[in-house]
């Protein structure tokens, strides 16, 4: 058997038009011409979890040990 997860962030508003842009000075991230440096108090996080079939060329592996 094998598991699916997927996942899913909600913030509001917070995230509409939000970009990240990589330079050679680091990463920032914008709101049109706004300079965004804090993250909403809270974040709504969701988990979805499914069990299905594996696909026929996975192969079983040893448990790892931790």
């Amino acid at each position: 058997m094998c598991f699916r997860v997927s996942g899913d962030v909600n913030g509001g508003d917070f995230f509409n038009n939000l970009k990240r842009i990589d330079d050679e000075h680091g990463t920032v991230f914008r709101r049109g011409t706004e300079f965004v440096s804090e993250f909403p108090e809270a974040l709504d996080v969701s988990f979805s979890i499914r069990d299905e079939p594996c696909a026929s060329g996975l192969r079983d592996t040893a448990p790892r040990t931790y």
